[in-house]
């Protein structure tokens, strides 16, 4: 239900990754004029907006003292945070790959100041509460062929939270914004919709408005946390073989099942190649752990997000696990081989990754061997999102290119955002060169990239990475409190003061 409320009593989200750009802040102030509210805010119980922040903020100097709300149901910070980032994907009737950058670029090429012109400067409007209830069987007939898939994926997320959004419309019916809405809508089988028509000015103008206009992201800022414990393997990635990064350099680009863990063959050549005492960095459900434990091999096993079979992250499992590396690490026992497999797809930043390579070359001894594979950028999922080639099942899912880095995009957005770091060959080369000697790095499978490293380089800056990753932060707003105990184990393992 939508319901003007006292513009005082709102506050804006302090974890909202929007960066405000001044230029596109008036912008918005233009559009208010010009066109009112067309869409409401989205509020928490507590007042708090998930969307709507720059409107909410220009309205007041533009005198307004009420604003139209939608109050959400009862949500935990994290889903908060999580329906956040869907309002910003849903605003606007994105494409899969609109980023705010060039969004602004296309805006700007259509002279919106100028299309305001000759449109008359309203106050205290609110189309969005004298907006109709319409079937939207004959908006479908109107839009046919005008469909959006991601942009009705964004919508069908929403409305898992049951959260339907006005559509706005011309006169004849053609929608501006929302055609994801009510492809979602129709797909539902929903009969009916609210609708906003616009006379045909105000509807040139709020197509650009509503599509192009989009503040930049700064969620590397506002989501770090959130971001590094969603890094935690979803059960889906559960395996029922060594994974590529425990078997390529036994088997080259052949598929990994081809590599039998049972044939005491292949696992005589694993061991004449990888030794018997290993650890196994980044170990998700402990899979290849147990895996290779049955087989004999010692291994340490490190990982800070393990998850039930609820895919919650048990916190008393995780820091019993990293417990035991830290055990260990203490005891100074030598390493065959490090395998980190699929790990560096996940670490959402780059600081975070060389803090991890930190941490190997200190678990590294000059006959140790670190063994890395990660996706590439020529995985699907990338190339599809950077349209080297499309496919109707990709455009539904609900991703986003990020911009705080190259090859970056955050996926799951309707529940757990997640980063996905797609890699080349040079950047792993540049990533191990930090605390190796010796790396060599090259495509694994042309879909993956993989490194074998070797000569750590004298301590630097392992103090830092310890304690980054002996802190990391869990959803219950604690975090993992161990870097004394890991400051404590690598200094009686490397003999030196930290």
């Amino acid at each position: 239900m939508m319901n003007l409320v006292d513009i005082d009593t709102l506050k804006p989200a302090s974890y909202n990754p929007r960066s405000v750009d001044p230029a596109r802040l008036e912008l918005v102030k233009l559009s208010l004029e010009k066109l009112g509210w067309l869409l409401p805010c989205y509020i928490t119980k507590d007042g708090t907006i998930l969307s709507g922040h720059q409107r909410s903020h220009v309205a007041k100097e533009l005198g307004y003292s009420k604003i139209p709300v939608v109050i959400l149901p009862d949500m935990d910070i994290n889903r908060c945070k999580a329906v956040n980032v869907l309002f910003n994907r849903s605003t606007n009737d994105f494409q899969l790959d609109a980023i705010p950058v060039n969004l602004k670029a296309e805006l700007l090429k259509n002279d919106p100041v100028e299309m305001a012109k000759e449109l008359e400067s309203k106050t205290d409007y609110f189309p969005c509460m004298t907006g109709r209830t319409e079937a939207i069987a004959p908006l479908v007939k109107i839009n046919s062929g005008r469909w959006n898939q991601y942009a009705c994926a964004i919508a069908k997320s929403l409305y898992q939270y049951d959260i339907i959004m006005p559509i706005i419309a011309d006169e004849t019916g053609v929608i501006i914004n929302g055609i994801g809405r009510l492809q979602m809508a129709a797909e539902k089988k929903i009969e009916n919709m609210l609708v906003i028509r616009l006379p045909r000015p105000q509807a040139r103008f709020a197509e650009a408005m509503l599509n192009q206009l989009s503040m930049d992201f700064c969620i590397e800022e506002k989501y770090a946390d959130l971001l590094r414990f969603n890094s935690f393997r979803r059960l889906r990635r559960t395996r029922s073989e060594l994974g590529r990064g425990f078997v390529f350099g036994v088997i080259g680009n052949k598929p990994a099942y081809e590599f039998d863990i049972d044939n005491p063959a292949h696992m005589k050549k694993w061991m004449s190649v990888h030794g018997t005492r290993v650890i196994d960095f980044g170990a998700g459900h402990l899979t290849e752990t147990e895996m290779l434990r049955a087989k004999g091999i010692r291994v340490t096993s490190f990982e800070p997000f393990h998850v039930d079979d609820q895919e919650q992250i048990d916190k008393a499992k995780s820091i019993h696990i990293c417990r035991e590396f830290l055990r260990d690490i203490a005891s100074g026992t030598r390493y065959d081989s490090i395998f980190i497999s699929s790990v560096l797809n996940s670490v959402p930043f780059l600081q975070d990754r060389k803090h991890i390579v930190k941490i190997l070359a200190a678990c590294a001894t000059k006959n140790t061997k670190v063994y890395a594979v990660a996706s590439s950028e020529n995985q699907a999922d990338f190339a599809i999102m950077t349209k080297k080639f499309l496919n109707a099942k990709a455009q539904t899912a609900t991703k986003m290119l990020a911009s705080y880095e190259e090859n970056v995009t955050i996926g799951e957005i309707q529940t757990a955002p997640k980063v996905q770091k797609y890699h080349n060959p040079r950047m792993f080369y540049d990533l191990f060169k930090t605390a190796f000697q010796s790396v060599q790095a090259g495509y694994d499978t042309g879909v993956n990239v993989y490194s074998i490293s070797a000569n750590p380089l004298p301590l630097t800056g392992l103090r830092e990475a310890l304690q980054f990753e002996f802190d990391l932060p869990y959803p219950d707003g604690s975090r993992m409190d161990l870097v004394n105990e890991a400051i404590t184990a690598f200094e009686t393992r490397l003999g030196v003061r930290l």
